[in-house]
C-alpha cells in the first residue's frame, strides 16, 4: 500500500514551493486554534493581502479561503455542540458570527439540519449507544463515524459520509 505524504493527508495538492506551504500551513494552524479569526487578520499575520492569501490557499488546496474558513468553523461548531452545553448564540459568537441566523443557515447547509437538531440527534444517539459516550467527548469526528454505522474494530469499511444537502429557497410570489 502506498503511503501518503503529510501534504496529501492535510489536503494539499502536489507541487508548490516551500514558502507558500509555510504560509498556508500557518493559516490552517491558526484556524484550528481560533476558527473565528477573520480573513483580514489571517492575511495580516502573513504580511500579505487577503486576495493574495486566497490565491495561495486556492493553489495549494483547491478550495477558496472562504470555504476553508467555513469548513473549520463548522467542524468546531459540531465539536462544541457535541461536547458542551453552550447556547447556539454563544457558539456562533465564539466562532466569529455576529448574527446567529447566519451561523444557523451555514450550519444547516453543511450538516443538513439546524444546530439544535444536530445536538438533539447526538444526545439521542449517545443515549442509544452508551458504549460511545466516552468517544463523543474525546473524538467527535470518530464518534460521528460510529453513529453512521462504522465499527472501529472492523476498520471502518461500513461508515459512509453524509452528502451535503442544499437548501431550497422559497420565493414569494
Amino acid at each position: 500500500m502506498k503511503q501518503q505524504s503529510s501534504r496529501q493527508e492535510a489536503g494539499f495538492r502536489q507541487g508548490g514551493n516551500a514558502q507558500v506551504d509555510r504560509r498556508v500551513r500557518k493559516v490552517f494552524a491558526r484556524l484550528a486554534v481560533a476558527p473565528g479569526t477573520a480573513p483580514r487578520t489571517l492575511a495580516r499575520e502573513q504580511n500579505i493581502s487577503v486576495s493574495w492569501l486566497g490565491q495561495l490557499i486556492k493553489k495549494e488546496t483547491g478550495a477558496t479561503l472562504r470555504a476553508c474558513i467555513i469548513r473549520q468553523r463548522m467542524e468546531a461548531a459540531a465539536h462544541l455542540l457535541q461536547t458542551t452545553e453552550l447556547r447556539i448564540k454563544e457558539i456562533a459568537a465564539q466562532l466569529g458570527y455576529a448574527q446567529t441566523p447566519s451561523f444557523v443557515r451555514i450550519f444547516r447547509r453543511a450538516y443538513g439540519q439546524s444546530p439544535q437538531h444536530y445536538r438533539r440527534a447526538m444526545d439521542a444517539a449517545t443515549a442509544a449507544r452508551p458504549q460511545y459516550a466516552a468517544l463523543r467527548a474525546t473524538a467527535p469526528a470518530l464518534y460521528a463515524l460510529c453513529l453512521q454505522g462504522g465499527d472501529p474494530a472492523a476498520g471502518w469499511p461500513s461508515a459512509r459520509v453524509p452528502q451535503r444537502k442544499k437548501l431550497t429557497q422559497r420565493r414569494k410570489g
